[in-house]
This record gives C-alpha cells, structure tokens and sequence, in this order.
C-alpha cells in the first residue's frame, strides 16, 4: 500500500513540476491573484502543510467520502477551522464543490 502511494506522489510530481516549468509565467501572475482574493484559502493550505509536513497530520490514502485509493486532497468546510478538513479524492473533491 505504502509503495503504490508513493508511486502515485511520484506521478504527481512529475506532472506538476513539468507543467511548472512550461507554464511558470502564466502560473505567477495567476497565483499572486488568487492569494489577493483568497488570503484565507492560503492560511489554511499553509496550516494543513505545515500539519502533514511535521507529521502531526497524516494524508491518508483512501479518500474519506468514497474509499477509493487515491491521491487525496485536503477539504475545508469552514476556512475559519483550518484544521478540521475533509481527505477526498479529486472526484469527490469536485462534487464538494459543485463542479
């Protein structure tokens, strides 16, 4: 289990810091925007970052809506409980927010 999360990490990364590398303009301007408007958003990115990083928090590897193994993503209903959050995979992370 523990090596399939870390290949799946290890895709991810790839990916994301090829399409940096390509995109590193677009992606600043865009960035600098979106923390203007969602100063909140950013404190508790940084806050479950900082949880999961020091390994006071752990990302599981199944997401807690659907079970599905799956790279997961950190959820907040309220932004003003930047510790209480909700692991989902991308699809149900979606459907979280109506997309």
């Amino acid at each position: 289990m523990e090596s399939e999360l870390a290949r799946m990490r290890a895709l991810q990364a790839g990916y994301q810091r090829t399409y940096r590398q390509k995109h590193r303009e677009k992606l600043g301007r865009y960035f600098k925007e979106w923390v203007r408007k969602n100063p909140e958003k950013l404190r508790a990115r940084r806050a479950v970052q900082a949880e999961t990083e020091s390994g006071r928090m752990e990302r599981p590897a199944r997401c807690s809506s659907c079970r599905r193994k799956s790279w997961v993503y950190a959820h907040h209903e309220d932004y003003d409980k930047i510790l209480e959050i909700i692991w989902l995979c991308s699809a149900c992370h979606r459907k979280a927010h109506g997309r």
